[in-house]
């Protein structure tokens, strides 16, 4: 799976969010979240290091997803599965 690097970057980025807002958020939206992302940020390299790949490689994902292959495909499907997962999971804590 050569071909859809960088969309596997913003797939790992994006869960890493996701499931980070959805244990916060779990009880409701408050200042103590949006302090827990500003710290996160601050102190956890590898979130930041993920982060700043999706970011960085964002403009050649579009192309990558207009050109998958049947394995590719199963790829991205199995990280959104994975995203939906997490989030389901985070909730029920």
């Amino acid at each position: 799976m050569t071909g859809i690097k960088e969309v596997a970057e913003i797939g790992a980025f994006a869960r890493e969010i996701v499931k980070f807002a959805a244990e916060r958020l779990a009880d409701g939206a408050g200042t103590d979240d949006l302090f827990a992302l500003v710290t996160k940020v601050l102190t956890d390299e590898a979130f930041v290091q993920k982060a700043q790949l999706a970011i960085e490689n964002a403009g050649a994902a579009a192309g990558e997803l207009t050109d998958l292959d049947r394995e590719e495909a199963k790829f991205v499907t199995a990280l959104g599965i994975d995203i939906a997962y997490d989030i389901i999971d985070a909730v029920k804590k």
